[in-house]
C-alpha cells in the first residue's frame, strides 16, 4: 500500500462477505462508481487503523473476478462494464509516460487553472476561467502528473473444438498504468479484469470524393492482473501481480 497506494481484494471473498444486495451487478453495471466508493472505503479504514499518513489516492483492485468472459462476446454492449478476460500475450509496448492532470497559464490576464486529460487524452484549454476572452494558454510542463503507461495485445484461447477453420484468432488491447506495467511477457497465458471502454479512429479512403469514417475500437482499461501458465488440468498456476 506504501509503495503503490493501491489495495488488493479477492472479489470472490468480497461478493459472499460484503452485506450490499446486487453488488455483483452494480460492479459490472457501474465499475466507476464502485471502484471509487472501494477506494474512499478503504482510505477511511486505513485512517481509523492510524495509518493515514501513509496514503493518498488509494487504487483498488479486484482479483479472482468472474465470470471470464470470452473474446467472441467482447461487443459493444458491454462498453463501460466490468468483466474479466483470459489469453494469450502476443505483444506488449514500451512503458511510456501518460499525463493525467497538467495546470496551464491564460497568456492574456495569467489566471492559471488545471486540466485533468480523462484516460490520457490530452485537449488544450478553450475557455479562461476568468473569462477574459483569451485563446491562448501556455503549459506548465514541470507541474504535469504522469504515470507509466503500457499497452498489451492478448489472444484468446481456442480448443480444438471450439476452433474455427480459417479464422485468425481474435486479439483485444489492454491498457496497463501504475503498478501494472511491465508485468508480463509474449507467451504468458493471463487474466484480466478491468473496463470495456471505446476509443475513436479514422478510417482513411483512397477515394479523394469519399469522406473519412470514424469508427469506434474496444480496448481494456486494465483493474488488475493474474499472471500464469495453464497446468495439466487446464487451469491457471497464477502469481499475482498487482
Amino acid at each position: 500500500i506504501k509503495k503503490h497506494n493501491r489495495v488488493s481484494i479477492d472479489f470472490q471473498v468480497l461478493a459472499k462477505q460484503i452485506p450490499i444486495a446486487d453488488f455483483v451487478k452494480v460492479l459490472k453495471e457501474q465499475p466507476r462508481m464502485i471502484l471509487s466508493i472501494m477506494s474512499i472505503s478503504c482510505h477511511r479504514a486505513l485512517y481509523l487503523l492510524r495509518r493515514g499518513d501513509m496514503c493518498q489516492r488509494l487504487t483498488v483492485r479486484f482479483q479472482n473476478y468472474r465470470p471470464i468472459t470470452s473474446l467472441r462476446k467482447l461487443k459493444s454492449n458491454l462498453v463501460d462494464k466490468f468483466i474479466a478476460l483470459r489469453g494469450n500475450v502476443v505483444r506488449v509496448s514500451n512503458i511510456k509516460p501518460l499525463v493525467r492532470k497538467m495546470w496551464f497559464e491564460c497568456a492574456n490576464c495569467g489566471a492559471k487553472f488545471c486540466e485533468i486529460f480523462t484516460d490520457g487524452k490530452f485537449r488544450s484549454p478553450t475557455s479562461c476561467i476568468d473569462n477574459c476572452r483569451s485563446r491562448t494558454f501556455l503549459p506548465e510542463r514541470a507541474s504535469a502528473v504522469v504515470v507509466d503507461f503500457q499497452t498489451v495485445r492478448i489472444q484468446e484461447i481456442v480448443s480444438n473444438a471450439e476452433k474455427d477453420q480459417g479464422r485468425i484468432p481474435r486479439t483485444m488491447e489492454c491498457e496497463f498504468t501504475d503498478d501494472l506495467v511491465d508485468c508480463c511477457i509474449p507467451g504468458d497465458v493471463v487474466d484480466i479484469s478491468g473496463i470495456v471502454k471505446a476509443r475513436k479512429t479514422e478510417i482513411r479512403s483512397s477515394s479523394s470524393k469519399s469522406k473519412n469514417k470514424m469508427l469506434y475500437v474496444l480496448y481494456i482499461d486494465v483493474n488488475a492482473v493474474s499472471n500464469g501458465n495453464a497446468n495439466e488440468n487446464g487451469k491457471l498456476d497464477i502469481m499475482q501481480f498487482s
